[in-house]
Parts: structure tokens; sequence; C-alpha cells
């Protein structure tokens, strides 16, 4: 809820900020080309990294989905997305060690509205292929069966400059995601599947800088 909050917070902001600025663009435009010396929005053939950002939180920098994200700037408008995720823990149950992997790569294409000369509105879709690994394969014990899941999101948010070639935004969407757990790890010992399909915000704020 407190990070549904903190989107719309967001999202009220920018709109507010995207009206300010068309009412002061005409006046502004000369100064600020003179004084950027470039265009503040990523460029054709840029590159950008983007983490999730908690501004109030305990840990303000937090991995977007549990993955890092790299946007590559096609066009001025169209950008090709790629998010990996990997991750490692261990364990002990009774005295005995466990490993626990996670993997995740999420490819995706948006693309970015021309808004004003720092808000850039975009609409996107991308695809999610996970996989957890649980070297426990006792049934009675492993909290966590392995599973494979396959997903996909459809998504919508923007993004404002504050300064050159860094950005802050915010991402809400519809998803779908389909999981398979591994039989011997399940308490019932047979195939088990999910199917889920959610709305969500996630996570609060992204924070990117481009390259």
């Amino acid at each position: 809820m407190k990070k549904c909050i903190l989107v719309l917070l967001a999202m009220v902001a920018s709109f507010a900020v995207n009206a300010q600025e068309q009412q002061e663009q005409p006046q502004q435009e000369a100064t600020t080309e003179s004084n950027s010396g470039g265009e503040i929005k990523a460029e054709e053939g840029s590159f950008s990294m983007e983490v999730g950002f908690i501004p109030f939180g305990s840990a303000p920098i937090e991995l977007e989905g549990g993955q890092l994200r790299g946007v590559y700037s096609l066009t001025e408008n169209w950008k090709l997305t790629l998010g990996l995720g990997f991750g490692v823990h261990t364990y002990e149950i009774d005295g005995e060690s466990t490993t626990a992997s996670n993997y995740s790569i999420a490819p995706g294409v948006a693309y970015e509205f021309e808004g004003t000369d720092r808000l850039a509105p975009f609409v996107g879709g991308k695809l999610l292929v996970a996989a957890f690994n649980n070297s426990d394969d006792n049934e009675e014990e492993t909290s966590e069966p392995s599973r494979v899941s396959f997903g996909f999101d459809i998504v919508t948010g923007f993004n404002y400059y504050f300064a050159e070639q860094l950005y802050i935004g915010a991402e809400i969407g519809i998803g779908f995601k389909a999981t398979s757990y591994d039989d011997d790890e399940t308490a019932s010992g047979k195939d088990e599947s999910s199917a889920e399909f959610e709305t969500f915000a996630c996570p609060s704020l992204i924070l990117g800088w481009t390259f």
C-alpha cells in the first residue's frame, strides 16, 4: 500500500511539473539550449541503468523486481530493455547446510512519448523467465520448492529528468505469470502449478542514469 501511495504521489507531482513546464517552455527554451550544451534526455544510441528507489525506506536503493535493468535507446522514442537477476542463499536446517539459487531474465521494449523537455511518458511490455532451485529435496522441510516461471507484463509510466542524463520515474501495469513446481519437493509429491494475473506498481520509484 505504501508503495502504491508513493507512486500515485509521484505521478500527481509529475503532472503538475509537466503543466508548469508547458507554461514556461516558450520563455525558457532558448536559455535551456544554451546552458545545457545538449539534450537533457537520453539520446539515440545511449545506454541507461535503472534500480528501484524508496526515498523514505530503510534501504533506499533496491533492485527493480530483484533485477538490475539496462535500457538501450534504439531511437529517441524506442527503447530496448533487459532485466537480469541472480541470487544465491545459504541457510541451515537441523545442522545441515542448504543452498537456494534464483535466476531471472526479462527482455522488453518501450515507446517513449515526446512529453516535455524533462518529462517522458512511456508504454511498453516485457517477458519474464525465472527459475528458483533449492538443493534441499526433503519435502517436509523445504519451505520453498524449486520452480520455473514464465510471464509477461504490459506497463506504462513516466521518467522525469531532474538533471542531465539523470532521471526518476514510476511504473504501473498488468502482468501474467505461470509457475510450475518440482513435484519431488511439493508437499503432495505431485506436479503442481499456479497462474497469476494482477496489476502492480513495483518498485515505488525508478532511479536511472544514462551513459
